[in-house]
């Protein structure tokens, strides 16, 4: 519709469009109504009134009537537009009464039980006070019975014009196909087509069995299939659209998915069926489009939450059989569908609900329940409508003994047989196997004594010789003896053999009466005349008892009677016991209303609402009700459900009485410990207990026994009693005929029991412990109990599991999974491992195995031979090997390092060390990791790992913290265990012996009660002005520090020592800093005075590990600084060395990333008059990055997808850099003898004695304080969850994120309902309004892990907000967005949300900054990388959505890094604007300790260097700081290593901290160090291998800060005759792209980009090739060449690698020079060519260079001009250029004539220096003049150009040459020269002469490093005359 609209306003007004499409219920109803009036037509008004009624728009109406206020009209839109709001099924509520405070809004008013209100009938329930005899109904009295008889109804006229057939032609093309074989649809499937093909209307429709509601419901499925579908391809979007079809039985749920399957085969769509007995996996869900389960499954899918991600999806929900509402499962049905019904509301996604039902009497009410509307999608057909009119006859039987009523059964079944003389076949349905037997055989003999057995087989008849004949060859004794006479039997336990013969016999009408069992009516389509059911009665496991037959039963089984092709009616017998003989009858002449059995299982259902979220408050559940069945019934028959007529009359809307049960239940719920229920506000809060519940369907009243009766030391003996005692079980009875037998088996069951054999609970004990050994029984309720029993036995053991591990109970929690494996696999654990495989492991071999007293871990360690001498057959050795090495396994290497006292980190690498087979293991096997304490009683730490296929070879590393108790216990036990598999568990001690744990940190600095200081303090005018007068400045508002700046300001403003400042982020840290620069400024204003002349600037240097922040200080101080005492220059430096050396030569402050400080700083000793040397101040932001991403993650994987997560370095690199160049400046300041000060500002640290003494800060001047102490009060709340799919878990993670950025993150506010009309019993029309506070909203950021997550959440928060009706919450001012290029964000800031991710242009960037900051927009959603960027930016409230992301490297999702959490939670509260923040972190369960620990305690740091001291040590050998193996050492101890090595020297691997331990270390360290880079041939040791000298790989790897590995392995692939392709793959194989994030499923991606570009991948790259770096590298420099459009995450990943690939790119030229190889020495310079301008060498032309002028029709047109390079578009006429250029801007033109003027046009002259007089091995010397074209004739000889012009290269580069000289015959090379050509250069080539004499050709070149095209390449010929040393020898 909006694009419509669009279209039709020539997409312009689009303000207008959005109003409409925001109101088109109130545009559309009000001219209807207004046409209607018009014509005065009251039959039309009346019905547009009918209509809006079942819409739910009646307040269209009272709006027009005026009786409606403003707010009505203006949110009303929003609230028609509710998916569940056409028919709610819940009356108006009155705005309830409050009391104040936060009291709830809806208190009980009585205390009522919910046991006395539940049904006790059940499904067997009638309400229906009499019964009504249908017309011709007749009665008769017989001897022993009494029988009615109801006629058939009277038969349908033919269709008519009225009532046309739909023929299936008429359907589109596409959808005939799932109607193939049909060539019209029925009278029902025609009458229901409009709706359900044509509209998307709920439907419910009412009909009889076999009348085609599966075909209805097929053409639902179409329609939602249709949406999805591309008219113009026929594509269908498989991916966006999910559909459920809940069938009652698993029977049926089997025959409808291989229904449906076939018909939706050709559309591409894959159908599944999903009960307890077929799982699927995630990856199976959600490549299944139509999903067809039983109620109970689907309910425990969605009331898990953690499978969100795909039932998100679900477009169309078909509910068959909804009639058993009834039933005893009918509150899982009411639970499913309020969950939807509320869910659409929530999400505002329409969801299409289908009801299909066999005609019932109180059909409107389950209508009203579905939300249909009653005109279009509600459809009732009574009985004539069955294919085959239904005669039906009803029995009972009024014998009183058993044995009378059986034989008088029997003896009506034969009557009524007999009655048809054999002309018509019978099915009779009995309840048992054995039955089926009996009964035939009974009625055989009856027919035999008779004398009437000629009725049903002829004697010499054909039917009577295939008869013989088939029952001499089936197995069945029985059904043999039965066969000849022309009786049959059939049940599930016969051999599908005969079973399938019996139905051939019976479908071609040899057997003419078959007694059956239930299977024939579910799983079989064989109808009969006539249909007898011979008893209602049926064993009920779940009871204990006998039972009568649920209504879908007797439906199903009648729906077999009739053959429509062959009948002209059919007849239906029940025969029963005559006190049922109503409840049938009532049944079947749809007498019997529909009630609501939800009261049996409130409690329980409540608590799956208040797990899942969905229910925070009693408000909440009584809002819940209200969507209820149960609600719906009461409104129509108040007294059913115990409602006095007179509290219905008071209280309309019966809000009191929901309130009643809602507290009812949740006080019940609170007995049991399942939920925290506050009885006064009514808040309601999971617990473990009531999640595991939900989790696990387990019922309130078993969770209450594990509450009491599980202990954490429970025995196996403990356990089963607990499992026995289930409520589950509490109708099982003990028999006195089942006594002998349970006793026999508790005689033979390995586990004793306290109980004896007559209790209960022994009962369920025994028959588990007998089904695990698999012993037989006998008795058909025997038998039927242990199913049950073991149904549920491995849901209740993982209940059982899973409690235990939450409590940490080591022992009970492994006892309890070995008991879940024990169940699932059937075998003890005493056993044999290979009874796992069933028959794929001989018998024999099981046997001779468990024979051998043979430790089972002892197998894995025997070769074949070996196993096969074991176990005495040197045959089975193969097959016992293969089998031993199937069983999964994994090898485990614990590593822990001590974080603090109480904490400890540990590093688990995992290995699989078994073999994967897909047919055993399937797609993934999961794990349980745990860490136990010594003692093996409490779980210290326990989590999940899967290891999936594809990674089955791989090691894997976790990581993680776990507590350290006092006193230090001697070891810890580390176990992995399968989840699944006996007999693989791997469990490993980690011993403490040696353990030392860092020593006691001292005290937080305490903040101390002073009064703040002025900014008079200052002392100086202009300096006060810089915060007075700025606009941002808090200082603006307050005019005071605060209470930390004030008492540090004398440290940092009145003394010039080095300081710690280490506060909360948000605590004003950098005003901090910014007074010790202000101290530095008025200290060289008063040098340069006093020295005049001779004054030598000093510089300021700030340093911060990432870009992000660099830049915003940049942009901070520039403006404020920039008119400082005339003026301080700013710069920031970018990494490339020339350039930054000239930028910081007139710099007074200089920003910079350590990386880059540390490329320009290395070389300190060298550069004796450079700005280097004179650094005064050193300003180390976020100091506590030395230390790595922090806690409980790798910092290896941390890289940044542009500027603002990283810088230069990534990871422990970062780390390690920071660290040096801190250390680095304290020792060149000591070398110097020039004194720096060094200010370093962190997070509170727990050793910040350690790191001031690092730093050289004395104590006073050291303030470390308390993570609490904060300007403004910040309250932390930390959510957890316990989904563990990430993309289910943020779906979960949507409202509770809406909550807490509107003020509410426990929940706890009220709703306040107004009342909208006084029509409170008008069901249909119904709606409530939430009335929410907008006034109070406060700004909020939202951190989400990617930018993927930015979009998805920020609709998430507009889509809750909507579903409160108030879609424009987060709006509060006007928002100009025009200029925002992004089309997704500008819909999102038009409703006040906002994003920010790194793939953000600048431009939108700062558009969106800028309306958060002026609060335009309330909210703003921003990826983790980004955190950084948001320095400056703060708001009242900060949630951490999720806290984890996906690591690629280690395929799992990792939390993030603390200093991440730390920084994003100081953006929350906004000083002097603020009373108090709010900080909302939502984790996992198992996280909550680690987050809670350093949120509120210091954090504590660790030195990286000690893992990363290859490159810095090789980068101080080349800058000669280091010479020997001593300096190594003295260099170290300048370090933070060097200090923390003694603080916590388990941490670093050390075993003490003597003298001669330390000593050892570090000789260690430094000797493997340098052995690793001697290796790599960077550096050399001297003789006596203590002196050490930088080699050329080690002087290039330090020049270039690329890594050692990087530039040893450019040294080993590098050949002489490397090409481009081969220069390609080494580069991408440069150990700096292996920190390039691997992202989930980019798989596809990749694919497809690699089937783009024209170079083949690596061949080395291997099968797992898209998850490797190397290939993912190699892929984006092709699209880059390319210039292929990439997804936002790919284009920020290429732009990090091109960032990084020009460097590496030189540094291989470098590697190939000091080879002597030509070839790979220009192919990298081409390279890099190709690099910054994006184009391929040799396959694209050279103009495509050129902006504007690469798209194919320009390039097609310079090849019809012959332009083909750059020099060619400069020589053109006027005319030609201006028809080349044809259709470009003014703009375009410009930056086209900007590139062509800035393109080198470089004139060269070349000399040979002595020509004549070159001797063999002599230097050469070549004399080079350069000169350039260039259009500024002011510009000096030694002017630089500016940044090279290279549009499609995202960072601003230098332009670079190199004159090359090398011999192209031979491919040598022998000079090369790097320069940088101004407009005139000239400079000197020097190279050695051959050592041959003789003439010579060789090349001179001259390359550019950034444009292709301006190569130019010179002869230089010379001869080599002989030495003349060496002729003179000749003559001597």
């Amino acid at each position: 519709l909006e694009n419509d609209l669009a279209e039709l306003f020539d997409y312009e007004h689009f303000g207008t469009v959005q109003t409409l499409v925001n109101n088109r219920d109130t545009v559309v109803w009000c001219m209807r109504l207004a046409r209607a009036e018009a014509e005065d037509d009251q039959e039309q008004l009346a019905v547009v009134h009918e209509e809006m009624r079942d819409l739910g728009l009646t307040w269209i109406i009272a709006m027009r009537s005026g009786e409606e206020g403003k707010k009505k009209a203006r949110n009303g839109a929003a609230s028609s537009a509710k998916p569940g709001s056409e028919v709610t099924g819940q009356a108006r509520e009155p705005e309830p009464k409050s009391a104040g405070g936060e009291s709830a809004a809806y208190t009980p008013t009585q205390n009522i039980n919910l046991s006395d209100l539940a049904f006790a009938q059940g499904g067997h329930l009638m309400t229906n006070e009499k019964w009504i005899p249908p017309k011709g109904a007749v009665k008769t009295v017989m001897n022993g019975y009494e029988e009615i008889r109801v006629p058939a109804p009277e038969k349908l006229p033919p269709p008519g014009d009225s009532d046309p057939i739909v023929k299936v032609s008429t359907l589109p093309d596409w959808a005939q196909a799932a109607f193939e074989g049909h060539r019209e649809l029925n009278r029902i499937q025609s009458r229901v087509y409009p709706t359900a093909f044509e509209s998307d209307d709920n439907m419910l429709i009412c009909a009889p069995t076999g009348a085609g509601k599966t075909n209805c419901a097929a053409l639902t499925m179409l329609r939602t299939i249709g949406q999805f579908r591309d008219a113009a391809s026929g594509h269908i979007d498989l991916d966006s659209f999910k559909m459920v079809y809940i069938a009652p039985m698993k029977a049926l749920v089997a025959e409808m998915a291989g229904s449906f399957g076939k018909r939706l085969a050709p559309l591409g769509l894959k159908v599944a069926e999903l009960t307890g007995d077929s799982q699927l996996t995630k990856q199976q869900i959600t490549e299944t489009h139509l999903i067809v389960t039983t109620p109970e499954k689907w309910d425990v899918i969605t009331r898990k939450g953690g499978e969100g991600s795909y039932t998100a999806l679900v477009r169309l929900v078909v509910i068959d059989e909804i009639h058993l509402l009834h039933d005893d499962r009918g509150p899982v049905l009411e639970s499913l569908v309020c969950r939807l019904l509320r869910t659409q509301e929530q999400t505002q996604e329409k969801v299409r609900l289908i009801g299909l039902s066999a005609t019932l009497p109180n059909y409107e009410d389950v209508a009203a329940f579905l939300r249909v509307p009653r005109t279009r999608g509600l459809f009732h057909f009574d009985a004539r409508y069955r294919p085959c009119p239904l005669q039906q006859e009803f029995v009972g039987i009024t014998e009183k003994k058993h044995i009378k009523r059986l034989e008088r059964m029997d003896q009506v079944c034969y009557d009524k047989i007999k009655r048809h003389g054999g002309q018509s076949q019978v099915l009779v349905f009995v309840h048992s196997r054995k039955e089926t037997a009996r009964t035939a055989q009974r009625l055989r003999d009856m027919a035999v004594e008779e004398g009437h057995i000629d009725m049903f087989v002829k004697a010499g008849s054909a039917t009577s010789e295939i008869l013989r004949e088939e029952a001499e060859a089936t197995k069945d004794k029985g059904l043999r003896d039965l066969l000849p006479f022309g009786f049959a039997c059939h049940h599930a336990g016969m051999l599908r053999a005969d079973r399938r013969l019996v139905e051939d016999l019976f479908a071609d009408g040899h057997v003419k009466v078959l007694v059956s069992t239930a299977t024939l009516a579910w799983g079989v389509n064989l109808p009969a005349h006539t249909v007898i059911i011979k008893g209602t009665q049926v064993y009920n496991a779940e009871k204990g008892c006998w039972s009568e037959l649920s209504p879908q039963d007797v439906l199903q089984m009648l729906g077999r009677a009739g053959r429509p092709q062959y009948d002209t009616f059919g007849e239906g017998i029940i025969i029963t016991a005559h006190s049922e003989l109503r409840y049938y009858l009532s049944l079947m002449s749809q007498q019997l209303p529909i009630e609501s059995q939800l009261v049996s299982r409130l409690a329980d259902s409540l608590n799956a609402e208040v797990a899942l979220g969905s229910v925070r408050s009693r408000d909440d559940a009584v809002e819940w009700l209200g969507y209820t069945y149960l609600y719906v019934r009461m409104l129509r028959s108040p007294a059913v459900y115990g409602v006095a007529r007179s509290d219905a009359d008071a209280d309309p809307a019966l809000a009191a009485r929901r309130a009643d049960l809602a507290h009812a239940a949740a006080a019940e719920l609170e007995r049991c410990f399942m939920v925290r229920y506050d009885r006064k506000t009514g808040r309601l809060q999971p617990t473990e207990l009531g999640r595991v519940a939900s989790h696990f369907y387990i019922s309130h009243r078993s969770m209450a026994v594990y509450q009491q009766d599980l202990r954490a030391d429970a025995s196996d003996i403990d356990m089963l009693r607990v499992f026995s005692l289930s409520d589950e079980f509490r109708l099982i009875p003990v028999r006195i005929e089942e006594r002998v037998e349970l006793q026999r088996l508790l005689e033979r069951v390995p586990i004793p029991m306290r109980e004896t054999a007559d209790a209960p609970s022994a009962k369920i004990n025994v028959l588990l412990q007998a089904y695990i050994a698999r012993l037989g029984l006998s008795g058909f309720a025997l038998v039927s109990d242990m199913v049950y029993v073991t149904q549920s036995a491995g849901r209740i053991f993982r209940a059982l599991f899973e409690l235990c591990v939450r409590r940490g109970w080591a022992r009970a929690a492994r006892r309890a999974l070995d008991w879940c494996k024990q169940v699932e696999r059937r075998m003890w654990l005493a056993m044999s491992p290979l009874r796992q495989f069933g028959r794929d492991c001989p018998p024999d071999l099981v046997r001779a195995v468990e024979r051998k007293p043979f430790p089972w871990a002892r197998y894995l360690d025997l070769t074949e031979q070996e196993l096969g001498e074991l176990v005495g057959s040197p045959k089975a050795g193969r097959v016992l090997h293969s089998l031993v090495h199937l069983v999964p396994r994994l090898e485990i290497g614990a590593h822990v390092q001590p974080l603090t006292r109480s904490l400890l980190r540990f590093e688990l690498h995992v290995t699989p060390d078994f073999q994967w087979n897909d047919a055993v293991h399937g797609a993934a096997e999961q794990f349980w990791v745990w860490v136990e304490d010594g003692d093996g009683d409490a779980l210290l730490h326990a989590e999940s790992f899967v290891l999936k296929r594809a990674y089955a070879s791989q090691e894997h590393v976790l990581e993680f913290t776990c507590a350290l108790t006092e006193p230090l216990p001697p070891q810890y036990f580390v176990s992995v265990t399968s989840d699944r598999w006996i007999g693989a568990e791997t469990r490993v001690a980690v011993s403490f012996k040696h353990l030392r744990l860092p020593d006691k940190a001292l005290p937080p600095t305490e903040l101390l009660d002073m009064q703040p200081l002025a900014l008079a303090e200052l002392r100086d005018a202009e300096f006060e002005a810089l915060y007075r007068d700025h606009p941002e400045s808090p200082l603006r508002r307050t005019g005071v520090f605060n209470a930390m700046q004030t008492q540090a300001f004398h440290a940092l403003y009145g003394t010039d020592e080095s300081a710690l400042v280490a506060a909360s982020p948000g605590s004003g840290k950098t005003l901090a800093a910014e007074l010790a620069l202000l101290r530095f400024f008025k200290q060289e204003a008063a040098r340069a005075h006093e020295e005049g002349d001779s004054y030598v600037r000093r510089r300021a240097v700030y340093i911060a590990p990432f870009a992000a922040l660099v830049k915003t200080r940049a942009l901070d101080w520039r403006s404020r600084f920039g008119s400082l005492q005339g003026g301080k220059n700013v710069v920031v430096l970018s990494g490339d060395g020339a350039a930054d050396l000239r930028l910081i030569e007139n710099a007074h402050i200089i920003l910079t990333t350590p990386g880059a400080w540390d490329g320009l700083s290395r070389r300190w000793r060298q550069r004796q008059r450079h700005g280097v040397r004179d650094v005064g101040l050193l300003i180390a932001d976020e100091l506590h990055w030395v230390g790595g991403a922090g806690l409980g993650s790798a910092a290896d994987d941390l890289v940044s997808a542009g500027d603002d997560a990283g810088a230069d370095t990534v990871g422990d690199q970062l780390a390690s850099s920071y660290e040096v160049v801190v250390s680095r400046m304290r020792y060149m300041a000591a070398q110097l003898e020039r004194p720096i000060r060094i200010v370093a500002l962190s997070v509170p640290l727990l050793n910040a004695r350690d790191i001031a003494a690092w730093i050289g800060a004395p104590q006073p001047s050291v303030f470390n304080f308390h993570p609490a102490v904060r300007p403004v009060p910040l309250e932390i709340h930390i959510q957890t969850t316990t989904i563990a799919h990430f993309a289910s878990r943020m779906a979960a993670l949507a409202a509770p994120t809406y909550r807490a950025i509107c003020g509410d993150p426990a929940g706890t506010k009220r709703k306040r309902f107004v009342q909208a009309a006084d029509d409170a019993m008008d069901v249909d029309g119904a709606s409530s309004v939430l009335v929410v506070d907008e006034e109070s909203q406060q700004p909020a950021i939202v951190f989400v892990s990617s930018r993927r997550q930015c979009r998805s959440v920020a609709g998430d928060l507009l889509t809750q907000a909507a579903a409160d009706g108030v879609p424009m919450r987060f709006l509060r001012g006007s928002v100009d967005a025009s200029n925002v290029s992004d089309r997704a964000l500008r819909e999102l800031l038009a409703h006040g949300v906002g994003y920010f991710h790194e793939a953000l242009s600048a431009s939108d960037r700062r558009a969106v900054l800028s309306l958060f900051a002026s609060e335009a927009i309330q909210v703003l959603v921003a990826s983790r990388e980004t955190c950084w960027a948001l320095d400056a930016v703060h708001a009242h409230t900060v949630v951490i959505m999720g806290a984890e992301r996906y690591n690629g490297c280690e395929h799992r999702y990792t939390d993030y890094a603390m200093p991440d959490v730390l920084q994003m939670i100081g953006r929350a509260s906004r000083p002097g604007v603020d009373q108090q923040g709010l900080c909302v972190l939502m984790c996992m369960a198992s996280k909550r300790s680690v987050y809670k620990k350093f949120l509120y305690e210091p954090l504590p740091v660790e030195s990286r260097l000690d893992a990363q001291l290859h490159d810095p040590m090789n980068s101080e050998v080349v800058a000669k700081t280091i010479t020997s193996k001593q300096d190594a050492v003295d260099y170290l101890t300048w370090t933070l290593l060097y200090r923390r090595l003694v603080q916590n020297p388990n941490y670093y691997g050390l075993q003490g901290t003597t003298h001669q331990h330390l000593s050892d270390y570090l000789s260690e360290l430094i000797e493997s160090t340098l052995n690793d880079l001697v290796s790599a041939k960077c550096v050399e040791l001297d003789d006596e291998e203590l002196g050490v000298a930088p080699t050329n790989l080690g002087m290039i790897a330090a020049y270039y800060q690329i890594r050692y590995l990087t530039v040893e392995m450019f040294a080993l692939s590098l050949a002489a005759k490397t090409k481009l392709r081969g220069v390609l793959d080494i580069v991408s194989a440069a150990d700096e792209f292996e920190a390039l994030p691997i992202r989930h499923r980019e798989q596809g991606l990749l694919e497809r980009l690699a089937n783009r570009v024209p170079v083949a991948l690596p061949s080395s790259a291997g099968v797992d090739m898209w998850q490797s770096p190397r290939v993912r590298t190699h892929l984006l420099l092709q699209a880059h060449f390319s210039r292929l459009a990439l997804p936002a995450d790919l284009a920020a990943d290429q732009a990090w690698v091109l960032a990084r690939v020009v460097p590496l790119l030189q540094a291989m030229v470098d590697v190939a020079s000091s080879m002597g190889w030509l070839a790979p020495a220009l192919a990298s310079m081409e390279l890099s060519q190709m690099t910054v301008q994006a184009v391929w060498e040799g396959r694209d032309p050279l103009v495509k260079q050129v902006p504007h002028l690469g798209s194919e029709q320009r390039l097609r047109l310079c090849a019809t001009m012959q332009i083909a390079s750059v020099f060619d578009v400069m020589d053109m006429e006027d005319s030609d250029r201006a028809a080349l250029l044809d259709g470009l801007s003014a703009k375009q033109i410009g930056e086209v004539a900007a590139y062509v003027n800035r393109y080198p046009n470089i004139e060269i002259e070349h000399e040979i220096q002595h020509a004549d007089e070159i001797t063999e091995g002599a230097p050469v010397v070549v004399h080079v003049t350069l000169d350039r074209e260039w259009d500024d004739d002011d510009a000096s000889a030694s002017s630089v150009p500016g940044p090279v012009v290279a549009p499609f290269f995202p960072h601003a580069r230098a332009e670079g040459w190199w004159i090359v000289v090398g011999d192209a015959r031979s491919q040598t090379l022998a000079a090369v020269k790097r320069i940088s050509v101004g407009k005139q250069l000239t400079t000197t080539v020097e190279f050695t002469a051959p050592e041959t004499q003789g003439a010579y050709a060789y090349k001179m070149y001259l390359m550019c490093d950034a444009y292709l095209g301006c190569d130019q390449e010179f002869d230089l010929e010379f001869t080599v005359l002989p030495d003349a040393d060496d002729d003179s020898d000749d003559s001597v």
